[in-house]
């Protein structure tokens, strides 16, 4: 098992955006994928008060066979361009890491 630490850079004026956005359509169209998030977050502390989310996959496989089918998914590129165009770019940068548990993780 992995698990793909997502960490965005949110401007603070599109926050509002950005979350009503992720909530209403990403984690849907995610889940018609296949996409398994485990958590979200806000960071609180800091220069940007960043978001992070945590998604499970089986192995680098699977990811490789679905984060491309929801990154093509036409209603998903629709929902982008439209926002992008009613309140801007709503990501900054976009910052990503694979995790393996250890063998004695709380979590394997």
């Amino acid at each position: 098992m992995i698990h793909e630490l997502r960490t965005y850079e949110i401007p603070n004026n599109a926050r509002k955006a950005f979350h009503e956005r992720f909530e209403n359509h990403a984690m849907r169209i995610m889940d018609k994928y296949g996409i398994k998030i485990l958590m979200i977050w806000d960071e609180e502390i800091g220069d940007m008060q960043n978001f992070c989310y945590i998604i499970e996959w089986q192995s680098l496989a699977e990811r490789e066979e679905k984060w491309p089918k929801f990154n093509s998914d036409k209603e998903w590129s629709k929902i982008k361009k439209e926002s992008a165009a009613q309140y801007g770019e709503l990501v900054r940068k976009t910052h990503n890491k694979f995790l393996r548990p250890t063998k004695y993780s709380p979590i394997h």
